[in-house]
């Protein structure tokens, strides 16, 4: 799979994106008819670019870029979505692209949707923390943590004190927390009727502190770990 949100952008529009007439065209649709043969050229207008839209904010190379308009896969001329099929069975795709008005070939690595799958998951204080999913790098700024708030009890501590969804945590009590490990080591170290802070940032980028009283004894922290040899089966631990 590709990490990057992709657009139909039709021929009449490309020009407006930096392809010229006499840059693409011609090779265009000679692929174009290789492909359809029954085809003809008259048809072709009809026919979509595709542009990229966003890319991963995750640390993986993804060899795309924001603007991107994809000509080529392999020998295969990029005229609709279903000609990228391939990206769910290779590591590794060839690819023709006009990047800034220049015509060029990239390497495109593709990642396995099986490592979007969540493998630990931490409730604290009514809140299920997990880490950032898919398509989350695509629609945050950057992945600030490692934890994200994907929701909340009514009536917990999360939702009375404002431990909102769709932020990531940052810290806790002014210690950094950038993964689960050094999460639940501070909240190891909290007690069930004192205040703590928490750290949030938001998709956006906003940062903001929120004052919460866990309340232990009523929500337990949970650490569940996806099990190595058993990936169906989880292992649950009280903190």
């Amino acid at each position: 799979m590709l990490e990057v949100e992709l657009e139909k952008v039709y021929k009449s529009d490309v020009q407006v994106f930096g392809v010229s007439k006499g840059m693409t065209l011609l090779r265009i649709v000679q692929g174009f008819l290789l492909m359809h043969h029954k085809d003809t050229i008259e048809n072709f207008p009809q026919r979509e670019f595709i542009r990229v839209a966003k890319v991963s904010c995750s640390q993986e190379p993804t060899g795309l870029a924001a603007g991107d308009i994809l000509l080529m896969l392999g020998d295969n001329a990029v005229t609709q979505m279903s000609v990228l099929r391939d990206m769910f069975a290779l590591e590794n795709l060839n690819m023709s692209v006009v990047r800034n008005q220049t015509e060029m070939r990239v390497n495109v690595p593709t990642v396995a949707t099986s490592s979007w799958q969540s493998d630990r998951v931490v409730w604290f204080s009514g809140a299920q923390l997990e880490p950032p999913y898919f398509p989350l790098p695509l629609c945050a700024r950057k992945l600030y943590s490692q934890i994200f708030v994907t929701s909340w009890r009514s009536g917990s501590p999360a939702d009375m004190y404002g431990l909102s969804v769709r932020h990531f945590i940052t810290g806790v009590n002014g210690v950094a927390t950038e993964d689960f490990d050094s999460f639940t080591n501070e909240i190891r170290k909290l007690a069930g009727n004192s205040y703590c802070q928490i750290t949030l940032v938001s998709l956006q980028g906003l940062t903001r502190t929120v004052s919460l009283m866990p309340n232990l004894r009523d929500f337990k922290t949970i650490d569940a770990r996806r099990m190595e040899k058993e990936p169906y089966n989880w292992e649950f631990q009280e903190l």
